[in-house]
């Protein structure tokens, strides 16, 4: 038998991420006085929203990569050749095309959390954002250590950068083909974009948790929506085109993330 079970530094930081995402939420849920009946029931809707996320985090970078390659103008004849079960999840399926995304995560999540609210909580409609404002801090933290984990690997790196301010990435994974405009953080120095996303998400969980009575979720999604859309123009790795607009010139900068 195998002594050890080896993992990641990106796998170690999402579980360490998952792990007090539970624990603060739990935590802050007690102390709001809503009961353990309410409490019960929103751990069940986190656990709904999870399943969500870990869908939405998939499908949206699937979705992206399957459209910019052309897998839909093929899905006729792979679904004859294969079948419908195995054009979808098979080794050449829809969800081969790409990887996860955090955007597509954060849309399936609220997705999940919206609809199981709404159906747990029939009679309380109206406290919908005020138990999000609860849960949120938790997942900007996870979402922080995970960018973390993500400059341990060295996947969601920067444009090319002299050092100090660039480093190499020596086990970084490359995409094959390497699409054209990216750049090989094993041969070139690139700026850590995953550690200043990082920096921006833990420093803002701070501020949510010690600053902010309220009005949390607001802040969060101005925030990071502002944040994200500019470190785009930082990040070196293959973003994706999003269809309607890359052919349009002044407009095909756009990445999936900045729409």
């Amino acid at each position: 038998l195998q002594k050890y079970i080896l993992v990641d530094g990106q796998t170690l930081m999402i579980i360490i991420g998952v792990a007090l995402f539970i624990w603060l939420t739990i935590s802050r849920l007690d102390k709001t006085g809503i009961g353990n009946n309410n409490v019960n029931k929103l751990i069940v809707i986190c656990i709904i929203s999870a399943f969500t996320l870990i869908l939405g985090a998939r499908f949206f970078d699937c979705f992206w990569h399957a459209t910019e390659n052309g897998f839909f103008k093929n899905l006729p004849s792979l679904v004859k050749e294969v079948g419908l079960i195995k054009a979808i999840m098979g080794e050449k399926g829809f969800f081969s095309q790409g990887g996860i995304t955090f955007l597509g995560a954060l849309y399936g999540a609220l997705f999940g959390y919206v609809i199981s609210y709404l159906l747990i909580f029939k009679h309380e409609r109206h406290n919908i954002i005020h138990y999000l404002n609860i849960i949120l801090p938790g997942l900007i933290l996870a979402h922080g250590l995970g960018r973390i984990g993500c400059f341990l690997v060295g996947c969601c790196t920067g444009i090319e950068a002299p050092a100090p301010f660039g480093m190499y990435f020596p086990y970084a994974p490359i995409p094959n083909p390497e699409p054209a405009g990216y750049i090989n953080p094993h041969t070139h120095t690139v700026l850590p974009a995953n550690l200043y996303e990082a920096i921006f998400l833990i420093g803002l969980f701070f501020v949510l948790i010690f600053a902010l009575k309220k009005h949390q979720t607001k802040v969060y999604m101005v925030s990071y929506g502002i944040f994200r859309f500019l470190i785009e123009f930082l990040r070196g790795d293959s973003r994706g085109q999003v269809p309607l607009l890359k052919d349009i010139s002044f407009l095909s900068w756009v990445s999936p993330s900045q729409l």
